[in-house]
């Protein structure tokens, strides 16, 4: 009974691993810290990061990202409170064009004298009642050139933007007396309700009866001939 438990013992303890086996499964061993093994493992642990890599062949590398530039928005700007202003980029705000008035629309129609005097001598619109005084242009006809100057100062005051319920013109030119002198002399004086200014049609109508047709009227003897 004694030399059968021994065998049952014997038999029992040859069944174990034996020590010298190199085919025995060994506990596996963690890399050491700076070895490639450990290196390629945190590396490619890394890959799931926004940084690119690069394999140089032994281990990999981070490659910098490139940096993104955000687009700037554009910037809007207002219009100028003020028309006659102008907006440049950064906000820089010049001076536009002034919006012309009708004293200067009248003044820029009837133009320069040819004379070398001041062709508008005075002018007042101010109120319903407009009056002018105008030195009138040297022509080879004087008479129908000043004809023809009283119908253009109206029309230059009509198309001025400014509503006025008459007009009163007066007329200067160079006047020379028996005695060779020359002077500076009113040669017309005319005035025109709005009533009668709204009655002509300009299309048609002919210079020659421009004082005709005024409400008031006197005229230079020398202009008569």
């Amino acid at each position: 009974m004694r030399i059968a438990f021994c065998f049952l013992v014997v038999m029992i303890l040859g069944c174990g691993p034996d020590p010298g086996n190199s085919s025995a499964p060994q506990p596996a061993t963690p890399p050491a810290p700076n070895s490639p093994e450990s290196e390629s493992t945190t590396s490619l642990a890394r890959s799931s990061s926004t940084a690119s890599w690069v394999n140089d062949g032994s281990a990999l590398e981070p490659r910098q990202a490139v940096p993104q530039v955000a687009e700037l928005a554009p910037v809007a700007t207002e219009p100028a409170d003020d028309p006659d202003e102008l907006i440049r980029g950064d906000d820089e705000v010049v001076p536009g064009p002034a919006a012309a008035t009708p004293r200067d629309r009248i003044i820029q129609s009837l133009g320069d004298s040819n004379r070398g005097v001041q062709h508008v001598r005075e002018l007042s619109i101010d109120s319903p009642d407009a009056s002018i005084t105008i030195a009138f242009d040297d022509n080879l006809f004087v008479a129908a050139g000043i004809q023809h100057e009283v119908v253009n100062t109206i029309k230059a005051i009509l198309q001025s933007g400014q509503n006025v319920q008459s007009i009163s013109l007066r007329g200067t030119f160079e006047l020379v007396d028996k005695f060779g002198d020359s002077t500076e002399g009113e040669v017309v004086r005319a005035k025109y309700l709005r009533a009668t200014l709204d009655r002509i049609n300009w299309d048609n109508f002919d210079r020659r009866n421009i004082y005709a047709i005024a409400d008031e009227v006197w005229l230079h003897p020398a202009i008569k001939r």
